[in-house]
């Protein structure tokens, strides 16, 4: 007896399916009537799990085909219980100009963000396992970033050129007042230092977890906007920081967070005087910030990224 419904694999260029790279198709026919019915069709992506201090990402290499995957093929991948799990998804594409790759991002809710300073250090991480030349350079959304290895065996990027906008943005939550530094990093962010005396006995993360979602959505930026809860040590050459990720909600670590709030404690006069490398602590683990010494000099970021395994993932489309 033929069986209604059997699996005919194709191993088989991707270029006629937009959705996501593929490495293989899983046609289901119903055999009994080949000519009009494909009941289902699964998809094979290959992907790597990358993570740097605990800001994790799946990294998809799309130089092949160069097709990119839906917004929301990419929310499902992110879901910890359903897909993956991840912050976000990477794809390496071939770059629109001399660089070595372009990095485009999908933040764990679908949407696209301008940069990501921990996803830059992993896929220049990726890149670097096959190329022989250092530093790498990638086009970002917020333009062309450059990365290499350091001798003890981080990973460090260019993060454009950061501006604070605006040092003292109102802030009203909880029936409290307070005010937070807007900083520009190719992506936006409100820092705020939490030295109010109703947060002083709190931790960041505890701040975070209120107030993120709230501030996420502050009327003064229409794209939502990065919050930053964070406090300088008492030798103010050091930040802790907890960053509330619009689009991904709390995360272990944020790159360009960490350099948005060494860039607000610099301009408002709370880093100590001749400190240009700052240790910023996130939950997930420390990063070097170097700061910028002039308006042409991009800030550095600097820390420890790895890979954590490799995989496939089956997809179904109906």
């Amino acid at each position: 007896m033929i069986p209604r419904r059997q699996a005919i694999p194709f191993a088989i260029a991707s270029t006629a399916f937009e959705d996501l790279p593929l490495v293989l198709w899983d046609v289901v026919f119903d055999v009994n009537d080949l000519g009009r019915h494909c009941l289902s069709v699964s998809m094979w992506l290959r992907f790597r799990k990358f993570q740097g201090l605990g800001n994790d990402f799946i990294v998809v290499d799309a130089r092949g085909d160069n097709h990119l995957m839906s917004e929301k093929i990419a929310s499902r991948l992110c879901c910890r219980r359903t897909g993956i799990g991840a912050d976000g998804v990477l794809t390496v594409l071939r770059p629109n100009g001399d660089a070595d790759a372009r990095m485009h991002i999908y933040n764990a809710d679908g949407s696209v963000p301008e940069m990501c300073g921990n996803g830059l250090r992993c896929v220049v991480l990726a890149l670097a396992e096959a190329s022989r030349s250092e530093p790498l350079s990638v086009e970002t959304g917020a333009g062309l970033m450059k990365g290499w290895l350091t001798a003890d065996g981080e990973v460090r990027v260019t993060l454009g050129y950061g501006r604070v906008l605006h040092p003292s943005v109102p802030v009203y939550v909880d029936a409290m007042s307070t005010t937070g530094v807007e900083v520009d990093i190719g992506n936006p962010h409100l820092v705020l230092f939490a030295e109010q005396p109703g947060w002083r006995s709190q931790s960041l993360t505890a701040l975070a977890d209120t107030y993120g979602p709230e501030l996420e959505y502050h009327s003064r930026f229409p794209e939502r906007v990065n919050v930053g809860f964070a406090r300088m040590t008492e030798d103010h050459k050091r930040i802790d920081l907890v960053v509330f990720e619009r689009g991904a909600g709390r995360t272990m670590a944020c790159g360009t967070g960490a350099a948005a709030c060494a860039l607000a404690a610099r301009r408002t006069q709370r880093l100590a005087a001749g400190v240009d490398e700052v240790e910023v602590r996130l939950p997930g683990g420390p990063v070097k910030i170097t700061l910028p010494l002039t308006d042409a000099d991009p800030a550095l970021l600097t820390g420890a990224a790895e890979e954590v395994f490799v995989g496939e993932v089956r997809l179904e489309e109906a």
